[in-house]
């Protein structure tokens, strides 16, 4: 399986994936990635690659323009998943037919709230990510889903759509 990967930071990989069983199989070839760099596909003189979220809010969001660059410019890049905080639950069935597949392109935002604010200004980032991705939708682009959350806010991510939560606050403790 070949794996193309959009980021910011291609220097990263293959990281821990080169070690123990998945490095062994990266050795021998059984999988295999390009990792691209993001900022390479921004057109401005400054390279940027984000900006403030739509609707207001604290924080930065990724410029879907950049990304569309960056995912039209990936020759026959195969399936494409939407890592969102809606769709799909990641199980061992899906596990199997995603691992079958010769191709898969996966994408992913992640709405960071402020962690002290009050409910309404955490499902702002979220609302604003499920908004794109309707309007995505809306304008043909298919999407398949996998659902992502985080445990900070839990009840934002869950009004706006998350169907499944990762335990980072539960096992790194609170955001900073």
């Amino acid at each position: 399986m070949r794996f193309n990967l959009l980021t910011l930071f291609p220097e990263m990989f293959p990281g821990p994936l080169g070690l123990s069983l998945s490095g062994r199989a990266l050795e021998d070839g059984k999988w295999a990635y390009t990792a691209y760099n993001i900022r390479d596909f921004a057109t401005d003189k400054h390279k940027t690659v984000d900006d403030t979220p739509f609707g207001g809010g604290a924080g930065m969001v990724m410029r879907p323009d950049v990304i569309e660059n960056a995912v039209k410019a990936i020759p026959d890049a195969g399936r494409l998943l939407y890592m969102s905080p809606r769709g799909r639950v990641l199980d061992q069935a899906l596990a199997e037919e995603l691992a079958a597949l010769p191709r898969l392109r996966l994408r992913g935002l992640m709405a960071i709230p402020e962690p002290d604010g009050d409910l309404e200004s955490q499902r702002r980032p979220h609302r604003a990510l499920r908004e794109l991705f309707e309007s995505l939708q809306a304008q043909g682009l298919a999407l398949d889903t996998l659902s992502m959350g985080m445990s900070a806010d839990l009840e934002a991510a869950v009004l706006e759509g998350a169907t499944m939560v990762r335990i980072g606050t539960a096992v790194f403790g609170a955001r900073a």
